[in-house]
């Protein structure tokens, strides 16, 4: 809810609603999450973070290209991201689930 607020008063905030949609994907709100992450995204549109952030919140949500489009653009804005752990493991996920929709791939 403060981040809500915070997103109330402070909505042209990259940082918050990027806060507000970290939150809500922890409180398993998925759609919401993905709904800040994306304002985030559209506000700061050349932020690692926040397409990294947002790629997560869309496979949550099983929407695997749109994750694995976030996820590339999050690694073509900072290629370090590729040395963290979550994004490797976020990265196998994306892949899995991409392979077992469309074996070809």
């Amino acid at each position: 809810e403060a981040l809500d607020r915070a997103a109330g008063l402070a909505p042209e905030s990259a940082q918050v609603q990027l806060d507000r949609g970290v939150a809500l994907r922890a409180a398993g709100e998925g759609a919401r999450a993905v709904e800040a992450l994306g304002i985030a995204r559209r506000l700061a549109p050349g932020d690692a973070e926040v397409a990294f952030a947002l790629a997560g919140a869309l496979a949550d949500a099983g929407r695997w290209p749109e994750a694995d489009q976030a996820l590339e653009e999050a690694f073509e804005l900072q290629p370090g991201l590729a040395d963290r752990p979550e994004f490797e493991a976020l990265r196998q996920r994306i892949l899995t689930q991409l392979e077992s929709v469309s074996p070809d791939r």
